[in-house]
């Protein structure tokens, strides 16, 4: 994988959970799945991107933490994953997808 399509991302993560959810992260390791793996997260946001560059995007948390992201960003005070947790999730995705094509 080029980084020079990785970076985009990742710096996209960093803008929106520092503008929209006014919080600081920190990057772990990075890596690439091999075929048949899985992250182990609950709550997974997808989107397919075309164009230049086509593939699918990718968020995922584990429960308790989607909910306490989306409740901070949402002003929400959910308490399971439910429909909202679920559209927040979504929108995040499209987020960074959208921040780091650009």
């Amino acid at each position: 994988m080029n980084v020079e399509y990785i970076n985009p991302f990742v710096e996209s993560v960093y803008d929106l959970f520092r503008t929209m959810i006014g919080i600081e992260v920190e990057r772990g390791a990075l890596g690439l799945l091999k075929d048949g793996e899985s992250a182990a997260r609950d709550v997974t946001g997808l989107i397919g991107m075309s164009g230049r560059v086509r593939g699918t995007v990718a968020i995922a948390f584990p429960s308790k933490t989607a909910i306490a992201i989306v409740n901070r960003l949402l002003s929400l005070e959910e308490t399971e994953v439910g429909d909202m947790v679920k559209d927040g999730v979504a929108e995040l995705v499209n987020i960074v997808a959208g921040n780091a094509k650009a």
